[in-house]
Formats: C-alpha cells, structure tokens, sequence
C-alpha cells in the first residue's frame, strides 16, 4: 500500500500547518487499485488581543481593560475583560484571549511611580503682632521639581515667611505635586507664641558638643528618632529614642564631618552638620 498526497508527501501521515483553511488529497494504491479522498482543515483566526498600560503613582489604582477575543483569562485568577489594579511597583500583567478552541497572550506593565512624602520645618510665631512665623516644607520620597500650591495662598515655593499664628494655631495647607505628576497633602499650625511658658513649649532639638570627640548628646522636647550619615549619603546609625535626651557614641567613626538627621513624632526632619575631632 502507498499513498500520494496533494502535497507531494508519500506517507500515510503527514503534518500540516496550514495559515488558512485548506483542502488536502490523498490517493491510497493497493495492488494496482487506488482510491481518493479529500480533507479539509479548518483554521480559525488566532485572537489578536490588545490591552492597555498605564503609569500611576504608589497608592492609586488603574484599570487594565482586554478586547480582541471572547473570553479571558489574567494571571491575578481575574476572568473578566476588564480588571482593577493597584499595585505598590512596577508590576507585568499577562492576560490570555481565547476565541473558540484559538488563544493568545498579551502582557501589559503597570510604572508606579512614588507619591511624595512631607514634613516641615516649623517656627511659630511670636508677639506683638504674631505674624512673624515661617515653615519649610521638606519632601521626600518623589521625582524632583516639585509644585507648592499653599492654602492661604502665602508662597508658590517650600518656604513660607511672616505666617500669621493665632492662640490656637492658624491651620495653612501645602498640596505638593512632582514631576510624574504625583501629590500629596501636608497640614501643619502655626501657633502665637504670647508668654515665656508657651515660648517653652515649642519644639526644639539641641546637639552638643559639636565638634566633639565622638560623644555627644541630642536632647529634644519631643520624642524622636535618628539618622547619621557620612558624607557619602550612607546610613551608618540610626536609634529611635523613647526618652527625650540620649547620649550618642561614635568613638569608632573616623574624625570628619557627618550629618546627623532628626525626626520627631510629628514627622518633622531637621538636618544638622556634625563634626567629629
């Protein structure tokens, strides 16, 4: 027995893949009779699957929508056209279209870019008058140059000078955007300082000796955490501190010059320069 196919193939099987539906013949010979038979195989269009990406900023969601077939398939478990996303990073998605017995795959990516962090630098104001009081607002966290878009409308840049307190505090809001795109809100009071108990209460932070031999002491009014760096930017200690006085030892540092970086319990950061003999 032999067989002869349209092809030119001279097997009894063959494989075929065809881009289109096509017709195949096959002629069978046995013992110088011969038969013929013709089959077709049916292609189906494979889905061409389209889904959108999407760049938002660390804590917003977005929605990822997929067209181009009947059913789908996302590798979070989601079966629908259409999923809500919010991831904390960079994160690839990878949906599945099927039409009929045909799939394919399209994968997307999500770009979170990070929402800027803020906190100030806070001098209330004093009397008489009591509208002499500035605030520096420190960012963190997003993609320089950053907008300042203050409430009262004081300042168009971090700093604001001859804020007006109030007994009480007078409440400004900062609404700060980078350059993804990307915002935040930070409120802060400044308050009228009217009396040498109230000048007592405000927040202050003193270091000393400084320069020192390696000792030294940071006391604060206000619980605090800190940071030192060298002056490559690196972290080399770091300490939250319960109390509001403690004594730093950094005897095994080389003399030089460090940065020591002060957070209290309201997030406000103040730097300073810290020599070491």
């Amino acid at each position: 027995t032999s067989y002869t196919w349209s092809n030119g193939a001279i097997s009894s099987s063959i494989a075929v893949m065809p881009p289109v539906t096509v017709s195949y013949t096959v002629t069978g010979k046995t013992a110088g009779c011969s038969s013929t038979k013709i089959t077709t195989v049916t292609v189906n269009p494979t889905p061409n699957i389209s889904v959108n990406s999407a760049i938002i900023c660390t804590g917003q969601n977005t929605v990822l929508s997929a067209s181009g077939a009947s059913s789908y398939s996302w590798n979070t478990g989601a079966t629908s056209a259409s999923i809500s996303v919010s991831p904390s990073s960079n994160t690839n998605y990878t949906v599945t279209g099927t039409s009929g017995s045909c799939s394919s795959s399209k994968t997307t990516a999500i770009i979170v870019n990070p929402t800027p962090t803020a906190n100030a630098n806070i001098f209330n104001a004093s009397s008489p008058g009591c509208t002499n009081g500035s605030a520096t607002i420190n960012v963190n966290n997003g993609t320089p140059p950053y907008n300042f878009s203050w409430n009262p409308s004081v300042s168009t840049t971090s700093t604001a000078t001859n804020l007006n307190g109030t007994t009480g505090g007078t409440t400004y809001t900062v609404s700060i955007t980078d350059a993804n795109n990307c915002s935040t809100v930070y409120s802060f009071s400044i308050d009228c300082v009217t009396s040498i108990t109230s000048l007592s209460n405000q927040y202050y932070t003193s270091i000393y000796p400084n320069p020192n031999n390696g000792s030294f002491v940071i006391e604060s009014s206000l619980p605090f955490q800190y940071k030192i760096f060298n002056t490559l930017g690196q972290v080399i200690k770091t300490h939250e501190a319960s109390a509001d006085k403690v004594t730093v030892e950094m005897s095994e540092y080389g003399k030089g010059i460090y940065y020591i970086q002060i957070i209290d319990i309201h997030q406000n950061l103040t730097t300073y320069k810290l020599i070491l003999e």
